[in-house]
């Protein structure tokens, strides 16, 4: 059989947590599913991964994966090296227990860190910030290099120019601000956006702020919106068609197509002995058809839909069960924000390249990007006269 060229998983070894944070989409399993993962799974996992794809995206996850300890964790990334012939390891993390120790268990594993931290408000919405944040700037000192994701929403949408200078202040290059999704796992609007207008205004005042940074640093969320306008077709899953690059595998084995589509479960990694049948699964054919239909739909009554494909199929099946529409939250959001990195970018001259934030400026010069005022002096320049006609 001709192996796949790369997959990417996201692995839940278990739903523990050790926090309790405000907008967590995982609590609901944690009562529901209480084992962890066995290391008989990891190598049935692994197995077969490695008998369908050559190269694997393997992210740890949860609940807090690090609960797992050093001794299962390098065990683990063992038994997967057996079996898979180039695995990058990544692991989302809340930080609390990257102690010295476990660093160094990272760092042996080739694993990457990602560190979810809420900035100035951390301790409203997680609980543990200072050490937190200490912690992550072990990690980031001894490697160079770790993710950080930023969950924004009420509870801290008022300290974004806050926090973002704080990231700078340590030497943080690249960042990530998420929005907090606003509902549980059963569709119930838990944190409903009272406001949104109040919420965007105070989200794009941050925008502007950090283009106009001088000595600013990449923030992936806009950095993504611009490479939408520039037609980018290298984006994250929740602007992308993600059906079938993905998979996710709980604690007991059971499959999904990501992490939060728990209606469409695919079975469990002992029922296969070929995981490319994983694919033909009727919860799997129909995810396809509702997302086809959701995209159909999109196309047919949305100006933006191409840029999107109709937003994450996770937040379309907690808010309706299914994937055949979109989340109006993320709609909402969506057009404001794509609308006001469009204006703020079309008009920037070769000259103001110069002055703005430098990813941002590096982007557009590796683009030969040419804003709406240079394309009007090319069309104004006296070219009949330049040349002596």
């Amino acid at each position: 059989m001709q192996l796949l060229d790369r997959i990417g998983i996201m692995v839940k070894p278990t739903h523990r947590c050790n926090l309790n944070c405000i907008y967590c989409y995982d609590k609901k399993y944690r009562d529901e599913i209480k084992n962890d993962m066995s290391l008989d799974t990891v190598e049935e996992i692994s197995k077969k991964l490695g008998n369908f794809a050559k190269s694997v995206n393997w992210i740890w996850h949860g609940g807090e994966a690090l609960l797992m300890g050093k001794e299962w964790l390098t065990e683990a990334c063992e038994i997967v090296e057996k079996y898979i012939d180039t695995v990058d390891f990544k692991l989302q993390t809340n930080g609390t227990l990257l102690d010295d120790d476990m660093i160094e268990t990272m760092i042996k594993l080739k694993i990457n860190v990602g560190v979810s931290y809420d900035g100035t408000a951390h301790d409203v919405s997680r609980g543990s910030g200072n050490k937190v944040f200490s912690n992550f700037k072990k990690y980031f000192n001894k490697t160079g290099n770790c993710g950080l994701i930023t969950v924004i929403g009420y509870h801290n949408v008022d300290k974004l120019i806050d926090t973002y200078n704080l990231y700078k202040e340590n030497g943080i290059k690249s960042f990530s601000y998420n929005i907090a999704t606003p509902y549980d796992m059963n569709g119930t609007i838990v944190r409903p956006l009272e406001n949104p207008d109040e919420f965007l205004d105070k989200y794009l005042k941050f925008f502007d702020y950090w283009l106009s940074d001088k000595d600013g640093v990449s923030e992936r969320t806009f950095m993504t919106f611009i490479d939408l306008i520039l037609g980018s077709k290298s984006l994250p899953c929740y602007y992308d068609t993600c059906v079938g690059k993905w998979l996710a595998f709980n604690p007991n084995g059971d499959i999904y197509p990501c992490d939060r589509w728990y209606p469409y479960n695919l079975g469990n990694i002992s029922d296969y002995k070929n995981i490319a049948n994983v694919f033909y699964h009727k919860n799997f054919l129909m995810l396809k058809q509702q997302q086809a239909d959701k995209r159909l739909n999109c196309l047919k009554t949305c100006d933006f839909s191409e840029y999107c494909f109709g937003g994450c199929n996770g937040s379309s099946l907690t808010l309706y069960g299914d994937a055949t529409k979109p989340d109006p939250n993320f709609c909402y959001i969506f057009k404001a924000m794509i609308k006001h990195v469009f204006v703020k970018i079309k008009d920037l001259s070769i000259e103001e390249l110069d002055n703005i934030n430098p990813a941002v400026s590096k982007k557009l010069k590796k683009s030969a990007y040419r804003g709406l005022s240079t394309i009007k002096q090319i069309i104004d320049y006296n070219w009949e006269g330049r040349i002596g006609l």
